[in-house]
C-alpha cells in the first residue's frame, strides 16, 4: 500500500470509529426520543451492526479515495432511513452529525489529495469540492421546492437532501443527479406497492427518507466507480 493510500485508509478508520463511538453514545440518546426502547438495539449490537456496515462498506470501495466518506457517512444514513420508515420523522441531530462528517471528512481528504495524487486525472482537489457543492444544490433545490409547493416532503427530507448530494457529487455532479433520479424511482415503485397491496391509499403519508437513501446508496454503486470490481 502506497503512502496515499495509507493516509486514506487511516481517515477512514478514525472517521468511521467516531460515527460508531456517536451513534451508540449520543446518537442512542437521540433515538430513545424517537423510538420505543424495546426497538432500540443495546449498544453491543449497535456497535457490531455499525462495525459491520463499515467493514463492508471498506471491503468493497478499499481503493477509493473519498473512503472515509462513504465509511462514514452509511451507517448514519443507514440508521435515518430505518427510523423514518418506522416513524416518517429524520432527527435532526443524526442529519446534523452526518452533514458535519460529510463536510468533514471531504474537506480532508481534498486536503491530502493537494500532498498526494488521490484523483486520477483530470479529476482533483478542486474539481471534488465543486461537485460537492454542486451535488447539494442538485438534491436540496427539487426538494426544497417541493416541500414549498406542500407536496408531501417534510422539512427533515429537505435537510437530508445536501448530505446526500455532497457526497454523490464528491464523485461528479452526474452521480447526484442520477442518485437523485434513482430516489424518485423507488419512491414511485414503493408508493405502487404500498396501493396495490391495499397497505396505503391515495391520502396516506409515505416516509420519503428511505427512498432517498436508497436512491444514493444505488447511484453510489452504479455510477460513482467506487466500488473497483463494477
Amino acid at each position: 500500500m502506497n503512502s496515499a493510500l495509507l493516509l486514506v485508509s487511516l481517515w477512514a478508520f478514525l472517521s468511521g470509529a467516531l460515527v460508531n463511538l456517536w451513534l451508540n453514545n449520543d446518537g442512542r440518546e437521540v433515538l430513545k426520543d424517537y423510538l420505543p426502547a424495546q426497538d432500540l438495539p443495546t449498544r453491543t449490537r449497535g456497535f457490531y451492526m455499525v462495525t459491520l456496515m463499515q467493514v463492508m462498506t471498506w471491503s468493497l470501495t478499499a481503493r477509493d479515495p473519498l473512503l472515509a466518506v462513504s465509511v462514514s457517512v452509511i451507517a448514519l444514513l443507514a440508521t435515518l432511513a430505518w427510523v423514518d420508515a418506522l416513524t416518517h420523522r429524520l432527527p435532526t441531530a443524526l442529519i446534523n452529525v452526518a452533514t458535519m462528517m460529510v463536510i468533514l471528512t471531504i474537506t480532508v481528504t481534498v486536503f491530502l489529495s493537494f500532498a498526494y495524487p488521490l484523483f486520477p486525472a483530470p479529476r482533483g482537489g478542486y474539481e471534488v469540492l465543486f461537485g460537492a457543492v454542486t451535488g447539494a444544490l442538485v438534491w436540496t433545490v427539487p426538494l426544497l421546492l417541493v416541500h414549498l409547493a406542500g407536496l408531501g416532503l417534510g422539512r427533515g427530507d429537505v435537510r437530508l437532501a445536501p448530505v446526500l448530494g455532497m457526497w454523490l457529487g464528491a464523485y461528479g455532479a452526474g452521480v447526484a443527479f442520477g442518485g437523485l433520479v434513482y430516489a424518485f424511482l423507488i419512491a414511485g415503485a414503493v408508493a405502487i406497492w404500498k396501493l396495490a397491496t391495499r397497505r396505503a391509499t391515495l391520502h396516506s403519508k409515505i416516509a420519503f427518507g428511505p427512498s432517498m437513501v436508497g436512491g444514493a446508496l444505488l447511484g453510489w454503486v452504479t455510477l460513482s466507480r467506487a466500488i473497483s470490481w463494477l
